[in-house]
């Protein structure tokens, strides 16, 4: 049984909870909750800036804020009280992108974490009575 908000949730907000799944999950998938995590701000990215270039990526929207960044401002004000520019976000999406070095066959992986065996003590027991 399917819950009916769920059904209403934007692929954007399904992609970050793939990723999550992926993250925490028995069997952790670092790679895969990358991917999804960057397919989310695509998801996002795309149609507010590259709407009609049908081979965009995230790489292009970086390309297109750091170019046109006099174009855009946040609605979050600097310290001075002025308009901030975009900058900060073009960094986070840079910063995003950069960091997925495995989206490339034989690249290095960008999994944050490997899987460890636990310390003995740290082990669940289980108590019989």
């Amino acid at each position: 049984m399917s819950c009916p908000r769920a059904q209403r949730v934007r692929p954007p907000a399904r992609r970050l909870a793939a990723a999550w799944a992926k993250a925490y999950a028995l069997n952790p998938d670092p790679s895969g909750a990358y991917s999804d995590a960057v397919r989310a701000v695509e998801d996002v990215a795309i149609p507010k800036f590259l709407l009609n270039d049908p081979s965009a990526s995230l790489g292009k929207v970086i390309s297109h804020l750091t170019d046109a960044a006099l174009k855009y401002e946040l609605v979050i004000q600097g310290k001075d009280a002025t308009q901030a520019g975009i900058e900060p976000v073009t960094a986070m999406a840079k910063l995003l992108w950069e960091g997925h070095r495995d989206r490339h066959l034989g690249g290095k992986t960008s999994a944050l974490w490997k899987r460890r065996r636990l310390p003995s003590t740290w082990r669940r027991h289980s108590c019989s009575g």
